[in-house]
């Protein structure tokens, strides 16, 4: 992940994560990754975790029979692995890279996820092929890895190309903590041969459209087709079990807005 964004994420933004992301559909993430939870499941590894917003329910699914069964929460950032530890003490949370997961090697897990478009983080295959191989050394023989990732929009991406994409298009509106109304402007870009999306985001007040004093965040996101992943995740020793269109489980097509994938070890 870029360290640029790392940076950034402690300056200032992470504790903005929550609310905005309140804009975006985090009951459909929560209801998809808790309803991964079976009787089974008895330790979780979540990487990108952030604040803690979804992992944290699926933790309180796994424990609905009173074990205390092991969670561990990865994010790189240490803003965030802050506002997790103080939010939710019972976990484990650690700092760390989702391309090499600071877990030893004797620790296997059931589940492990990734959410929120966290994997497109890793900007070229071979970040990719390294994360995943790590993932499948840390799966319980019976373990499942879930991750949900963009859906490449061809004709969004040639926009962006072309610079066709306005400059300042708005992408997040949302009140923060204390009730004030805050809003996102983008600005992006996208690179073909490299596929990779980059976008730099402005924080300004919501009524008066300002532009606020904080560090504009800068994010890329690599575009993995959906022939990439499976190439990729059959190369890592994984196996498709399940594959969705979107968080709501509804099927995958090449038109779908995501990839949301359920994989085993191949």
């Amino acid at each position: 992940m870029q360290q640029n964004t790392v940076d950034l994420w402690d300056q200032g933004w992470a504790p903005l994560y929550d609310d905005m992301d309140n804009v975006r559909s985090p009951n459909q993430h929560t209801a998809f990754y808790v309803g991964l939870v079976t009787p089974g499941t008895g330790s979780l590894l979540d990487l990108g975790s952030g604040t803690g917003s979804i992992t944290a329910p699926v933790v309180e699914k796994m424990r609905e029979g009173g074990a205390d069964r092991p969670a561990v929460g990865v994010d790189l950032a240490p803003a965030m692995v802050e506002l997790a530890a103080a939010r939710y003490p019972a976990i484990d949370w650690r700092l760390g890279d989702i391309k090499c997961p600071p877990v030893a090697p004797e620790e296997r897990f059931d589940l492990v996820i990734c959410c929120f478009h966290t994997m497109q983080a890793l900007r070229t295959e071979a970040d990719m092929a390294e994360s995943l191989s790590n993932i499948r050394d840390a799966l319980a023989p019976d373990g499942r890895f879930a991750f949900d990732i963009y859906q490449p929009n061809r004709a969004y991406l040639a926009k962006a190309a072309a610079g066709g994409l306005e400059d300042g298009r708005v992408v997040r509106e949302f009140s923060d903590r204390t009730g004030r109304r805050l809003r996102v402007r983008e600005y992006s870009t996208y690179d073909p041969e490299t596929l990779l999306f980059s976008g730099t985001w402005y924080l300004h007040d919501g009524v008066t459209d300002a532009r606020l004093p904080l560090e504009p965040m800068d994010q890329t996101l690599r575009q993995y087709f959906a022939s990439d992943m499976e190439r990729l995740l059959a190369d890592a020793g994984l196996q498709i079990v399940e594959r969705y269109g979107d968080l709501d489980r509804s099927p995958f097509t090449p038109e779908a807005k995501r990839q949301v994938i359920v994989c085993g070890q191949g």
